[in-house]
């Protein structure tokens, strides 16, 4: 019994650090079989194939284990991509090298593949990620890989698997996300040269310029429960004013969303979102006429893992502190505080901390795990799962700089599945006007506003409607609570009160 309470320990650790998990088959490959695969490629690698897909008959499984496995040997190359040199990108050089750019991560897929007995080939075409501006270079930019299991063809990225680039770092950072993503789905980030290579029915094939238009739509989006209406937005916007998208969202899914500037930074309650049934609102909107990117976040609810990366001023200042504590409180000992130290990398240039990801490292995986908890730390982490550019119209000034456009959230609205704002949708309220608060809500069987101190429930209408008629006090701010049993009350969102 406690070995299979192990078992499941080291699962729940592994899937609070890591969104997905590799086969373990791939660490088992004899030193002497590895060796020769990156000394003598064409000679080493049809064993280390043999040796990694011995005994398994699903190919699907297979194509997993290969996949992972140049997750796990292969970086990407940095040097090579930034300096814009041509170097060989085919299977023997980056085996030798163990660096590649798409083409050489593709070139290995096929090879290993093929050794395997399963059909595949490399797609050449283009795609929404590292240097993409909206527009589609002369030639093919990208490469990836379509590999036939059964008598389907599935579509497999695994450089983008493999890790992400920031500023010019590339970090491991294993998914699968770009693993069997349906072609229908796939078609938001990739296009391929050649569009047999779409497998998409006719009617539904892209062209460069629908493509282009297109939003940038993660892999994560569609697995995450969210599902595309005919309320699209285009990857280059341009609003004439407060603009609402409409998506189809499981009740269990998180959503939360932001608007960013060209450095970045968050514009501060510059999108909303809403939620009713299975519908989703979002709505956006920009404060003048510069260049601003709309950004979806997304993660399933019983999916709560912590992220790999952290700020250097918030690791710093809170977690590092956080993590020595617990060494005076003999919570953790000395040993356990100098490998959690040793679990990251410091890149100044990207103002971040980043996990040394190892998924079978268990022992730093596991105190990592151990540590975060004792500081408290929120593993309700949420990836992007939609961009597109946002601009204001040349009629359109935007809201207007220095505005809140929209009320500030706290993290249970956030993470509601059920609550919908219906009025006043908006971030300043003045002193002394007359409100009526409306809020539609299946998360919450109290709603309350926080008037001189005290909780002043809402009362719901004929429609089952929260609402509230309320004169502006004279305060900072005026916040709006949500609770389940009448007694314990968390804050929702909050108002700026101006005069």
């Amino acid at each position: 019994m406690k070995k299979i309470f192990a078992l499941l320990l080291c699962s729940f650790m592994l899937a609070s650090l890591f969104a997905a998990s590799m086969e373990s088959r791939i660490r088992s490959v004899p030193g002497n079989v590895s060796s020769a695969a990156f000394k003598n490629p064409k000679a080493g690698l049809p064993m280390l194939v043999q040796n990694l897909t011995e005994g398994v008959n699903d190919d699907a499984l297979k194509v997993k284990i290969i996949h992972d496995w140049i997750c796990d040997n292969i970086e990407f190359d940095t040097q090579q991509y930034f300096s814009g040199k041509n170097k060989k990108q085919d299977y023997v050089s980056v085996l030798k090298k163990k660096i590649a750019m798409s083409e050489g991560y593709s070139s290995l897929m096929y090879e290993m593949c093929s050794a395997a007995g399963i059909e595949a080939v490399i797609v050449k075409g283009w795609s929404k990620g590292l240097g993409y501006s909206g527009k589609l270079e002369r030639k093919p930019d990208h490469s990836w890989n379509a590999v036939k299991v059964g008598n389907e063809w599935k579509l497999v990225d695994v450089a983008w698997d493999a890790g992400i680039v920031e500023v010019c770092t590339w970090i491991k950072h294993y998914s699968t996300e770009w693993l069997f993503l349906a072609p229908e789905n796939f078609i938001y980030s990739h296009l391929p040269e050649d569009e047999s290579y779409q497998f998409l029915p006719d009617a539904d094939v892209r062209t460069k310029d629908q493509f282009v238009k297109e939003p940038y739509i993660a892999g994560k989006f569609f697995e995450s429960g969210i599902s595309l209406t005919k309320n699209i937005p285009l990857y280059n916007t341009v609003i004439t004013g407060e603009t609402e998208y409409i998506f189809k969202v499981d009740p269990k899914t998180t959503v939360t969303s932001e608007i960013r500037d060209k450095n970045q930074n968050d514009v501060k309650n510059a999108s909303w979102l809403n939620r009713s049934g299975n519908s989703l609102y979002f709505v956006v909107d920009v404060p003048d006429s510069a260049d601003y990117k709309a950004m979806l976040f997304a993660k399933k609810a019983d999916e709560d893992y912590y992220g790999f990366k952290f700020g250097i001023k918030d690791f710093e200042k809170n977690v590092l502190p956080a993590a020595e504590k617990l060494v005076s409180s003999q919570d953790i000992t000395a040993a356990e505080l100098k490998m959690f130290k040793s679990s990251f990398v410091k890149v100044k240039e990207n103002d971040a901390y980043y996990i040394k990801e190892d998924l079978f490292n268990e022992r730093q995986n596991e105190n990592m795990i151990n540590i975060f908890e004792l500081i408290d730390l929120n593993p309700r982490i949420m990836e992007t799962v939609l961009e597109f550019n946002v601009k204001a119209d040349t009629s359109y000034k935007g809201f207007g700089r220095g505005v809140v456009k929209y009320p500030t959230t706290y993290n249970v609205y956030n993470n509601s599945t059920g609550t919908k704002l219906i009025s006043p949708v908006c971030g300043n309220l003045k002193i002394g006007d007359e409100i009526l608060f409306q809020v539609e809500s299946s998360d919450f069987s109290d709603i309350a506003v926080e008037l001189d101190g005290t909780l002043v429930n809402f009362e719901k209408n004929e429609k089952g409607i929260f609402e509230l008629s309320v004169t502006i006090p004279e305060a900072d701010t005026l916040k709006v609570y949500g609770s389940n049993n009448g007694h314990n009350y968390n804050g929702l969102w909050y108002y700026d009160i101006i005069k």
